[in-house]
């Protein structure tokens, strides 16, 4: 009977002291949440990636009857959108309590400035709670808190979080259990009732990462969780990154623990971590201490990553028509740079004394081949003088179909609007057919070939038309009787285009 006292003492205070630890901590705070942050805090969803965290933190070992916390998280960005949505699912035991809680997430990052971002989340979800009244030993089997059979209850529940980034500053802050339900177990039949209540808990970190060398980091992070009604738990962190491969962390649980966190990412797909913590009060030598560990799957890039993908995107385009222009202006630098040596060179072959007239009358027969990539300077010949095309006759149609001809044989760099100096002479031959026909338009249509991706042809081919439209009136024509469009990828239909092996397709059609 002695022996049987004793040991019913033993489990009433084992189970006083799970209830007193339950209700400090309703929440399982996992020191491996430093890499996982989602698990604690709803607006982190998300906004390192998309991921899926498995964790277990087994609380003081060898004690009968200690708390053990399992949790699954899977968190998703919503495409290249800035939110995300997560699950959270968790299932707690404490001796003859227990609880399994399922949330959903929503989260909402915005960018304040090139450096500066602010999430928000908001978690909805429903807790179970379980008292497993067939496990208790009491010495009063009517005791009015002990129930005959086990209980369970349901109750509804919500957390808030924030996040704010400034370079390598990262604020944290979360609120849980907002809601502050409670469970009643009642019976009809024993007349007996009993509360449950769940009280906020409260979360807070200040971390920044300080970069040491080319691969190292150190991120010191001083966190406050807090319970209401509770003293504000103060914790330091020191966190060590090797490549964002390897990383360890040094806690520091003031008067009450200190752990020791490692982990490794095996790829780059899978994480792997393992956390032991000792009690430094006088508690310490009755565990074991407490244990954890987290598998994690990451794949998706990062908020931060995808915006900084658009700023390279925007600038690589913008880069782009840099080279483009400047390939340009290189090429007519070339062939400014010829044209005034061959004028140089004919004005040494004239004769000294020669008139104006003669010297100018020399130039006007010449042109000059810019194309560096075509044999020395030669002369070539010069578009032939149009004279005005009559309406509907044979002599018309004759001109449109050697205008389209000229208007296929226009050339571009590959994948630019950028014109190869091949295309001077049938664009030379086109103005001077316009200039001849005070009443001729011309409609210039830009196309792009089947090769590469289908993103930004419709913009290709409208430059493509606009950098035709440009040289001819840089040859005289007037910008109201040039029409440039961008017709895209080249249809099926235009065989005859198709037919071209060319970097490029351009239409022009002369309309009197």
């Amino acid at each position: 009977m002695y022996r049987k006292a004793l040991k019913v003492l033993f489990i009433i205070g084992i189970l006083v002291l799970t209830i007193l630890n339950l209700q400090a901590q309703q929440v399982g705070f996992f020191n491996n949440n430093i890499i996982n942050p989602f698990a604690i805090n709803p607006a982190a969803a998300g906004l390192d990636g998309s991921k899926i965290f498995l964790q277990q933190r087994n609380q003081w070992v060898g004690v009968q009857g200690a708390p053990i916390f399992s949790q699954l998280t899977a968190e998703w960005r919503l495409g290249e959108s800035k939110s995300a949505i997560g699950l959270n699912v968790s299932h707690n035991t404490a001796s003859i309590l227990s609880n399994t809680s399922t949330y959903v997430n929503y989260a909402h990052h915005f960018q304040l400035s090139d450096n500066q971002y602010l999430s928000m989340g908001l978690a909805l979800g429903i807790r179970n709670n379980t008292i497993l009244f067939d496990q208790v030993y009491t010495l009063d089997s009517d005791d009015p808190l002990v129930f005959d059979y086990n209980q369970t209850g349901t109750s509804f529940d919500a957390s808030f979080g924030m996040n704010y980034r400034f370079k390598a500053l990262e604020i944290q802050f979360a609120s849980l259990q907002l809601l502050a339900n409670k469970t009643v177990f009642s019976s009809s039949y024993e007349q007996k009732e009993l509360e449950f209540n769940f009280v906020r808990h409260f979360f807070a970190s200040v971390g920044y990462k300080f970069t040491a060398g080319e691969n190292f980091n150190i991120t010191p992070i001083f966190q406050l969780k807090n319970v209401q009604g509770q003293n504000i738990q103060p914790e330091a962190i020191v966190k060590f990154d090797y490549k964002d491969f390897l990383w360890t962390a040094l806690h520091y649980n003031h008067n009450r623990s200190y752990a020791l966190t490692v982990g490794v990412a095996v790829s780059e797909m899978f994480v792997i971590g393992y956390s032991a913590e000792f009690s430094s009060n006088e508690f310490q030598g009755y565990s074991n201490g407490t244990h954890e560990i987290v598998f994690g799957i990451k794949f998706g890039s990062s908020f931060q990553t995808s915006i900084n993908k658009k700023d390279i995107e925007k600038m690589q385009k913008t880069t782009r028509g840099f080279d483009e222009r400047i390939e340009y202006l290189k090429r007519e630098n070339e062939r400014l740079r010829k044209e005034m040596k061959f004028q140089e060179d004919v004005l040494n072959e004239l004769n000294e004394g020669a008139s104006y007239t003669e010297i100018k009358k020399v130039l006007s027969k010449e042109e000059l081949l810019a194309d560096s990539t075509q044999a020395p300077v030669k002369e070539v010949e010069q578009p032939k003088k149009v004279e005005e095309i009559k309406e509907g006759t044979d002599s018309q149609k004759a001109i449109i179909q050697s205008v389209k001809e000229k208007g296929e044989a226009v050339e571009f760099y590959k994948g630019r609007s950028v014109l190869l100096y091949p295309s001077y002479k049938p664009l030379d031959e086109i103005a001077e057919i316009v200039k001849n026909n005070p009443k001729a338009k011309i409609e210039v249509k830009g196309y792009t070939d089947e090769i590469g991706k289908k993103e930004g042809k419709a913009s290709l081919s409208k430059d493509r038309a606009d950098a035709v439209k440009a040289y001819l009136e840089k040859q005289g024509v007037s910008a109201n009787k040039i029409t440039a469009k961008g017709m895209g990828e080249i249809s099926k239909g235009k065989s005859s285009l198709q037919d071209k092996k060319i970097n490029s397709i351009v239409e022009v059609v002369i309309i009197f």
